[in-house]
C-alpha cells in the first residue's frame, strides 16, 4: 500500500524546486494553468462546459499565477521533472468524492500517523497539495487519471 507521508506547504519557488530536487520527485501536479503567454485557452473551456469551476489565465488575478507556474515548470523539468496541470477542486469533483480521506482510501493510499487529518482538511493550500499528489500519483499508476485535452493544454483529473 502506497502511502502519504508528507503534507508540507512551500511558498517560495527557490523552496520548491530545492524540495523536488533533495526528494527527486518525479511527477508534479501543478494547481495553475501551464501556458505561455497568459490566455483564455480552448482546455479552460472544455472545463468550463464540463461543469469545472476553473479560472482563465487571462483574468487579472491569475495573469501572475500562470506566468509563476510557467517559470517553475520549467526549471522543474531541468530536475527531470515530468509536470502536469491540474486543478484540485475539479480534480476532487470528478473522482466523485467528497473529501479527502475518501479520496486517499478508494485509491488504497494510507496516511502516516504524523500527519493531522483535521488540519489537512480545515487548510485550503494542503488540502489542495494533497489532492495534487493523488492526481500526481494516478498519472504515474496510468489508472484513476482522467485528463481534459485540447490543442493548447491538457488538465489532469481523477477517475475512480
Amino acid at each position: 500500500m502506497a502511502g502519504l507521508i508528507k503534507a508540507e506547504c512551500l511558498y517560495s519557488d527557490e523552496d520548491i524546486v530545492g524540495s523536488v530536487a533533495r526528494d527527486r520527485v518525479r511527477i508534479i501536479a501543478i494547481d495553475a494553468p501551464l501556458t505561455n503567454p497568459p490566455r483564455m485557452r480552448m482546455v479552460d473551456r472544455l472545463a468550463i462546459s464540463r461543469g469545472f469551476k476553473v479560472f482563465p489565465p487571462n483574468f487579472s488575478f491569475m495573469r501572475d499565477l500562470t506566468a509563476r507556474a510557467w517559470n517553475l515548470s520549467m526549471e522543474l523539468q531541468k530536475h527531470s521533472a515530468t509536470v502536469i496541470e491540474t486543478h484540485p477542486r475539479s480534480a476532487l469533483k470528478s473522482s466523485g468524492v467528497r473529501d479527502i480521506a475518501s479520496l486517499l482510501s478508494l485509491i488504497g493510499v494510507g496516511v502516516d500517523s504524523s500527519i493531522d487529518m483535521d488540519l489537512l482538511s480545515r487548510n485550503k493550500d494542503l488540502a489542495d497539495a494533497v489532492v495534487c499528489s493523488v492526481v500526481a500519483y494516478c498519472y504515474y499508476l496510468s489508472s484513476c487519471i482522467d485528463k481534459l485535452e485540447a490543442d493548447d493544454g491538457s488538465i489532469y483529473l481523477i477517475r475512480l
